[in-house]
């Protein structure tokens, strides 16, 4: 079996455990847990995750592109200046702790943030020989790791949840995930632990490549939280929290298909772009692609607010609509993820650094403009339908590399338009209908008792 291959079923059988382990773990917390508290943890996770991306200067990428057999303890100057790099982080949310906190206008944010932030120093010690395993395609112990460290994490958050009821639970077991991950990867990969080392030719390798990678990520964080964010200030926390819920199913769809785009269409469009027939044989991997993910996407299209019924209590109702909705969007993106690495195996970075920026930027305008427009149903319609406009931009970038399929896109997008709405408008369930007759109000029902 390839390499590759086999890098792609370790990747996709560690993602879809660990989530299988988040979405078990989230049934007993979300019957201890108030849904403000999920809301106020998908807030904090957000700027958290902003901060880390918006200061990503490409260490990782260096030494999986080879960097490290060029200059002399390459690997050691990469680990120093992430060390670096991770105090910078913990310093930067510290100082905006009591600003977000003010803007959102939680008391308790800055708090929350300020002891979640410990985890951006964890991450500065991650050893660079972890990164090695990844480039040379040698993922079972890294994968197996990370689900060790998922199921330890989410046993701790039910335990202290159980203990306490409070906010805390989710902060100490995203804590310990980490700890325990950086922990093993010391404990059982095999190679020499880095020391701490200076070397002003690797330092600017480093620093060049991030050039494009630093925007880039700008416009990844704008598109994977952006939601979060303005729903966090424009929303109650219990609805944000609901809505954690919801996408927490949907999701998994999204976050598989850009796994997969990283790990395994990446290398293989690359090896196949010198080939006969490589762009018709591209066109039929993401046909391919995107109909096993309409397989995987129907039962939540189509069954979401039943699946929340069974599993969550009354305060979470309003979830299946959004995991309904929310799943066709993830549909969407898979043709995203599947057309992107063209760029990737051409060298294209600028070209992707240009598309990830832009696609974040409009995300965002989007989001705002369609909630101050159309209150929440025009903020769920910008959720849903702005892969397509990402589509459309990433269609016009790709022309360039002789991909020209993108009516075939479109097509394919409006017959799933058809179909879905057909099922939801004559079916058992309209999400549509639950989102325009839904009031906020809702969100304040009482729990029942766990």
């Amino acid at each position: 079996m390839p390499n590759v291959l086999v890098n792609f079923l370790w990747t996709f059988f560690s993602l879809a455990g660990s989530q299988g382990v988040r979405l078990v773990s989230n049934l007993f917390l979300t019957r201890l847990l108030a849904p403000e508290l999920f809301g106020l943890m998908a807030v904090v996770n957000s700027i958290a995750m902003g901060v880390q991306l918006f200061s990503d200067i490409g260490i990782r990428n260096s030494v999986i592109h080879g960097s490290a057999s060029k200059i002399e303890r390459f690997d050691d100057v990469a680990w120093t200046v992430q060390i670096l790099r991770g105090g910078l982080i913990y310093l930067v949310l510290a100082a905006v702790a009591h600003p977000f906190e003010q803007f959102y206008g939680n008391a308790q944010l800055s708090e929350v943030l300020l002891i979640l932030a410990s985890t951006a120093l964890l991450h500065g010690v991650v050893p660079t020989k972890v990164y090695h395993l990844e480039r040379n395609v040698q993922m079972k112990k890294v994968a197996a790791i990370d689900f060790t460290a998922q199921v330890l994490g989410s046993v701790v958050m039910v335990l202290v949840a159980y203990v306490t009821r409070d906010i805390w639970a989710l902060v100490v077991g995203s804590i310990v995930i980490v700890a325990a991950r950086i922990a093993a990867y010391y404990a059982f990969i095999p190679g020499p632990n880095n020391r701490m080392h200076w070397d002003k030719s690797a330092a600017v390798e480093i620093f060049s490549r991030g050039r494009w990678i630093f925007l880039s990520s700008m416009g990844l964080f704008l598109v994977s939280q952006g939601d979060k964010l303005v729903m966090g200030k424009l929303l109650p926390l219990e609805f944000v929290g609901i809505y954690a819920v919801g996408v927490t199913f949907s999701m998994l769809i999204g976050e598989l298909a850009n796994s997969l785009s990283a790990k395994f269409l990446f290398p293989l469009y690359h090896k196949l772009k010198d080939s006969d027939n490589s762009l018709l044989r591209v066109r039929k991997m993401r046909m391919l692609g995107y109909a096993v993910a309409a397989l995987a996407a129907a039962p939540l299209m189509f069954l979401g607010d039943w699946i929340i019924k069974v599993l969550y209590d009354e305060r979470y109702i309003a979830a299946g609509w959004i995991l309904q909705l929310t799943a066709l969007g993830s549909l969407f993106q898979t043709l995203d993820a599947s057309l992107r690495p063209l760029l990737l195996a051409n060298s294209d970075y600028f070209r992707m650094m240009i598309y990830q920026f832009a696609k974040g930027i409009i995300y965002l305008t989007l989001l705002i403009g369609g909630f101050y427009a159309y209150g929440l149903a025009g903020l769920i319609a910008v959720i849903v339908f702005s892969p397509l406009i990402n589509l459309i931009i990433l269609h016009g970038l790709v022309r360039k590399y002789g991909y020209r399929w993108a009516s075939l896109d479109l097509v394919v997008c409006l017959l799933s338009i058809v179909v879905v709405g057909a099922v939801w408008y004559w079916g058992w369930s309209d999400p549509v209908s639950q989102l325009t007759q839904f009031e906020l109000a809702e969100v304040s029902v009482e729990p029942s008792n766990p």
